[in-house]
């Protein structure tokens, strides 16, 4: 997906919201700024996939509660500082008892969509250089099973 394509499904979105779900429409937060997304990516020492820079450049994510924007999976519009919090704590818990990798969640992994009452999530492959880079998938059930909902090409 390109960022046009990105911009023009958030613009059918939001135009479907504005009509049919307006307290919905309203959790979504403004734009997130270039320097915002340039600091969250050096922080976690990655980069965002091309579409998830547009996505964050048209909302920065969706505020929480019960009319909160969701996704079909039933998870939440993370903005920059979401995203920050949430991978910061998936990183934290795939540490054992000796302070090693469990292999839980990749270091690359970093989550945009969550569930909110749990760890679980939407969570983006941002491991440049690889055919997976930008698939979306869902962590799920606490287990480390990731399913890959839409790989991009």
């Amino acid at each position: 997906m390109t960022s046009d394509l990105v911009q023009d499904s958030w613009t059918r979105i939001d135009a479907w919201l504005r009509e049919h779900a307006p307290r919905t429409f309203a959790t979504l937060r403004p734009p997130a700024g270039g320097e915002e997304i340039a600091a969250a990516q050096q922080e976690l020492g990655v980069t965002f996939p091309p579409d998830l820079v547009a996505s964050l450049q048209r909302h920065n994510g969706a505020l929480e509660g019960p009319e909160a924007f969701r996704f079909s999976t039933g998870d939440r519009l993370l903005g920059v500082s979401g995203i920050l919090g949430d991978t910061g704590f998936m990183r934290g818990i795939d540490q054992g008892l000796d302070g090693e990798t469990e292999g839980y969640w990749l270091h690359d992994y970093v989550k945009f969509g969550s569930y909110d009452v749990t760890s679980d999530g939407l969570l983006m492959d941002c491991r440049t250089g690889r055919d997976s880079f930008s698939d979306l998938q869902e962590q799920a059930l606490g287990v480390g099973q990731d399913v890959t909902l839409a790989p991009v090409t």
